[in-house]
């Protein structure tokens, strides 16, 4: 990372309802690449991101979308998640920065409308494509806070509550993301991986409050970007849902729970 001070090139980013059910994504035609600040603003009734997705060979958005909607969580080689940003609120704007090499790359935002057996925005129009044209390389800069995933476990450090612009990075193999739950009053360590990893229905009243989630974008191992965010203070379970490439349970269920307070 670098601390001299580049600005980055804004990427406006928006997601809105497109009538009937539909939704629509829209991103300009392409940026420069190197050091690039996606702002994202979320036009929808639900919580919405903006993912980045590159692919190795010429694969379709429709491709992408049925490995992101099967069940069996299995992610191929050719499918790369390049980061983006996160779990935005109804009506709220949320930026991130990070660097891109040239080249094309799948937006989709896999928010989707409370209820069972819904499709993602992503299914129903919400995906478009930005291609990245030559450029500098790029770096991101200095911060003082940071989230590491890894496999299969977390590292944070200088989260407040408040603002925070942290760097997330995954330094493991796998994909990963980070969704930060707030937990109860009086939950206990034990009731929280109860919670996350029991196959059966978890007795008593759920140790998290579903109304204060955050999240991360889905990021590649080995990349990186700044992200943004705000935290009430409090006691958090970090979790990740992803699988390995190969399948298999979520990482949770590998031990990737982790609990953390923001002061």
């Amino acid at each position: 990372m670098t601390d001299d001070g580049g600005e980055p090139a804004v990427v406006s980013l928006e997601s809105a309802p497109a009538g009937e059910g539909r939704f629509e994504l829209t991103v300009p035609e392409s940026v420069e690449a190197g050091l690039v600040r996606l702002e994202f603003r979320n036009g929808t009734e639900d919580v919405a991101e903006a993912q980045l997705i590159r692919v190795d060979d010429e694969q379709s958005i429709e491709e992408v979308l049925t490995v992101i909607a099967a069940e069996d969580g299995k992610i191929p080689d050719w499918l790369h998640a390049e980061g983006g940003v996160g779990g935005t609120t109804q009506g709220e704007s949320r930026a991130a920065e990070l660097v891109l090499e040239e080249g094309s790359y799948y937006v989709v935002d896999t928010g989707e409308p409370e209820g069972d057996d819904v499709q993602s925005h992503a299914e129903n129009g919400a995906t478009a494509v930005l291609e990245v044209s030559g450029g500098d390389d790029g770096e991101l800069p200095e911060v003082d806070a940071r989230i590491e995933m890894a496999d299969y476990n977390f590292v944070t450090e200088g989260l407040k509550a408040g603002a925070n612009r942290f760097l997330l990075s995954n330094t493991g193999d796998e994909l990963h993301h980070t969704i930060m739950f707030p937990v109860n009053e009086g939950a206990t360590t034990a009731e929280l991986r109860e919670f996350f990893t029991s196959d059966g229905q978890p007795s008593g009243p759920p140790p998290i409050d579903f109304e204060g989630i955050e999240s991360t974008s889905v990021l590649d191992g080995g990349a990186e970007q700044i992200d943004e965010l705000e935290l009430a203070a409090g006691r958090y379970a970090f979790v990740c849902f992803i699988t390995d490439r190969a399948g298999g349970p979520p990482h949770v269920a590998k031990g990737m729970l982790r609990e953390v307070t923001v002061e």
